[in-house]
């Protein structure tokens, strides 16, 4: 999940596609906006964490597809 104003500021779009990168591992994830999260955060679901093998709190590379 992303802050609203982050996604304001690049163009994104609810449902849009993220290709998410940690270590060797890559998942994609849908973008949802919310306004729970800091501008500079990216909250991602425990599953997504789990599928790249990345622990709360890990550093993971995000692009957005357009």
């Amino acid at each position: 999940m992303l802050h609203e104003e982050l996604m304001r500021q690049h163009g994104l779009q609810s449902g849009q596609s993220a290709h998410v990168v940690h270590m060797d591992k890559r998942a994609d994830v849908q973008v949802k906006p919310t306004e729970s999260v800091k501008p500079a955060e990216i909250w991602m679901s425990k599953s997504d964490l789990d599928r790249l093998g990345a622990s709360e709190g890990s550093r993971v590379n995000v692009r957005f597809k357009a």
